[in-house]
C-alpha cells in the first residue's frame, strides 16, 4: 500500500482530518501528529511524536525507532504513520546538521493530510 512522504523537523506538525480546512487547521482536523523530537545519529536514530486526536478529546505520546517502525492511529486505524528514516539537513544552521523525520502517512483516500506550514 502506497503513503505519503513527508521530511519534517522538532517542532512541526501534520494535520489530518476529512473535513480539513487550510484556514482553520487546529480546528478542523481528526488528529494533528506533532513532531515532538528527532534523533539522529549513528547510535540512535528515533523520533518521538504526540498526537492530538479530537473526536477522543486525547493526547498520545509515543516513540518510533528502528525496532519499532510503525503506529496506528484512531478507534479504527484510520492512519498508519511509518518511520522510514532519519536524515540530516544542513541548510537552516549552515554548517550543523539539523536532524528531521522522514515518514510515511497513510491514511483513506478521502482524509486530507497537511503540513503545518501549507499557508507559508
Amino acid at each position: 500500500m502506497s503513503h505519503l512522504v513527508l521530511t519534517r523537523k522538532t517542532g512541526s506538525k501534520v494535520y489530518c482530518g476529512y473535513q480539513l480546512e487550510k484556514e482553520d487547521l487546529e480546528q478542523t482536523s481528526d488528529f494533528i501528529i506533532g513532531i515532538e523530537e528527532v534523533t539522529g545519529g549513528l547510535k540512535e536514530r528515533k523520533v518521538e511524536f504526540s498526537v492530538e486526536n479530537s473526536k477522543e478529546r486525547t493526547t498520545n505520546s509515543f516513540i518510533l525507532s528502528a525496532d519499532k517502525q510503525e503506529k496506528q492511529i484512531g478507534e479504527s486505524a484510520e492512519v498508519t504513520l511509518v518511520l522510514i528514516d532519519v536524515v540530516s539537513s544542513t541548510k537552516e544552521n549552515e554548517g550543523r546538521p539539523i536532524p528531521k523525520a522522514r515518514i510515511g502517512i497513510e491514511a483513506p483516500k478521502n482524509m486530507k493530510v497537511y503540513r503545518d506550514d501549507i499557508n507559508k
